[in-house]
């Protein structure tokens, strides 16, 4: 059970974990928190936004640097 809400949370890890924690990501933060992903391929983003949106969170910018990407996403209001 998740007790600690959060406003932000930064995750700068590869794109198979991103994935695999999305639904625990949501759980931690508030209505209207925001998360920042990166540390992961341009060619992977959709995997990675596509799991964040099925947990609840909405995309709002991303960021293209040499081929890697930065998501920022929000999650959706109560």
């Amino acid at each position: 059970k998740v007790t600690q809400k959060y406003d932000l949370i930064f995750c700068n890890i590869l794109a198979k974990p991103l994935i695999d924690m999305a639904s625990d990501l949501a759980g931690h933060l508030n209505p209207k928190g925001r998360a920042i992903l990166s540390g992961f391929l341009i060619g992977q983003e959709k995997w990675v936004r596509k799991a964040h949106e099925k947990a609840g969170l909405r995309f709002l910018k991303s960021y293209r640097v040499n081929g890697w990407i930065t998501l920022v996403m929000e999650k959706e209001a109560a």
